[in-house]
């Protein structure tokens, strides 16, 4: 592993009272001691002023670790100073000048994971915890920085091993008949993880959900309310609102939170036989915009008599995505609504009439559980637990069958390395490279 000493400015870009750079690795103790005459203890905050040759850098909070016992496992140094941008990259400069160079990015957490200081998934929570778009997502990655995630993974790890192990010693007599109490009980616990594994699967994949939000995108016909929609979701007037169809021509987008779940929505123009150029653009930017969101809001006008046969059909162009269908306007004279096989919801974006239920639906619809969300998690998580589900269930298969117990063995192998990929036991050097 490369150990050369490495810097970094810590802070956001721009101007701040608090300015923070970091270094790690070999030198970053004897590299400190030289450009401050103050003597610093470890783990103690020390007022110093840095100097080169005399002349002052800047003055702050120094702190320093000895390794192993530091974030990165490392020699490590926090300095604590101005923020101005000026002074940082001065300081930068004599740092990489004196034997340190930038760090990568990611690189101080990458460190600390070949350091054995966290695991993979506790890397990746460092950087969900900082992307993190609500309150219920910041709170998720924390806990997976706790370690809560990788808890549950380790625990189901070494129960897998057991089973490989005992499945291991029913093959070292495999001369001798099989001892069918033996196998009965290897089946019972692996059967045990697979419902385990099935109750980590539904909870990471709401964690990945809250990690990820949700797209959704008002569709409909010109004048059905997607802006007026729009701006009540939005609380502000972000979209034109006129009683003139074919308003908008371009799409707009808000970042919003429901439930704790981040939901980016999108207004689109209505899909109509388009008037001139600008509406043609408009309308072929709303098709696209319809092919792959998390979830489509289908808007339709009610009136006294609501057609189910167009309704009906429009749905059809939807099949496959997950609808919500909104009857709005619903102050006009509805005799009759028909049922739809999706989630209607009936509504009046000037009174708010069934907004609320709308904002209910969304993390609905999209599978999310606020009361669910244990720890935060990645597509590539759910994607590991499912494989291992898939080969606990094939072993499973084995130990129900015809027992061949090196294929029940293989199985539970590639179960075990598939559970051990979300923590880092068994990773590729791409994966990394992705994640850090």
């Amino acid at each position: 592993m490369n150990k050369d000493l490495i810097c970094a400015i810590a802070n956001p870009p721009g101007v701040g009272a608090i300015g923070i750079i970091r270094l790690s690795g070999i030198g970053a103790l004897d590299l400190v001691k030289k450009i401050t005459s103050k003597p610093t203890r470890y783990r103690e905050a020390c007022l110093v002023s840095l100097k080169d040759e005399g002349e002052l850098l800047d003055a702050g909070i120094l702190i320093s670790f000895k390794g192993p016992s530091s974030f990165t496992g490392e020699d490590l140094i926090e300095f604590q100073g101005h923020g101005n941008p000026l002074i940082q990259r001065r300081l930068i400069n004599y740092f990489c000048r004196n034997g340190a160079r930038l760090a990568n990015p990611g690189e101080f957490s990458e460190r600390a994971y070949l350091n054995n200081k966290i695991d993979l998934a506790q890397a990746e929570a460092i950087a969900d915890l900082i992307t993190s778009k609500s309150e219920a997502a910041a709170t998720a990655a924390l806990k997976s920085l706790r370690g809560d995630f990788s808890h549950e993974v380790s625990n189901l790890s070494r129960r897998l091993i057991e089973a490989r192990v005992n499945i291991e010693v029913q093959m070292d007599f495999v001369e001798e008949e099989i001892d069918h109490l033996a196998i009965s009980a290897i089946q019972k616990g692996v059967e045990e993880i697979s419902q385990q594994i099935k109750k980590v699967i539904k909870q990471a994949n709401n964690g990945d959900l809250l990690n990820r939000g949700i797209e959704v995108v008002l569709t409909g016909e010109p004048n059905t309310g997607k802006s007026s929609i729009f701006n009540a979701l939005a609380m502000e007037d972000r979209a034109i609102v006129t009683e003139i169809p074919g308003t908008t021509t371009d799409a707009l987008t808000v970042d919003l939170v429901m439930d704790g779940l981040p939901v980016r929505l999108s207004d689109t123009a209505g899909i109509r036989a388009a008037t001139n150029k600008i509406e043609a653009l408009g309308i072929e930017k709303a098709v696209k915009k319809i092919q792959d969101p998390s979830v489509v809001v289908l808007l339709v006008v009610a009136a006294t008599q609501v057609d189910p046969i167009d309704i009906s059909a429009r749905l059809g162009e939807l099949s496959g995505r997950k609808v919500i269908l909104i009857i709005n306007k619903i102050d006009l004279q509805l005799k009759h609504l028909p049922e739809f096989p999706v989630c209607t919801i009936k509504t009046n974006a000037l009174t708010g009439l069934g907004l609320n239920r709308l904002m209910e639906a969304l993390p609905e619809i999209s599978g999310y559980d606020s009361h669910s969300t244990e720890f935060m998690a990645r597509t590539r998580h759910v994607d590991c637990l499912e494989r291992t589900e898939r080969y606990l269930e094939a072993s499973l298969g084995g130990l129900r069958g015809e027992k061949i117990l090196e294929l029940i063995a293989e199985d539970l192998r590639y179960a075990s390395e598939s559970l051990g990929e979300i923590c880092g036991k068994y990773t590729a050097d791409d994966l990394l490279g992705e994640i850090f």
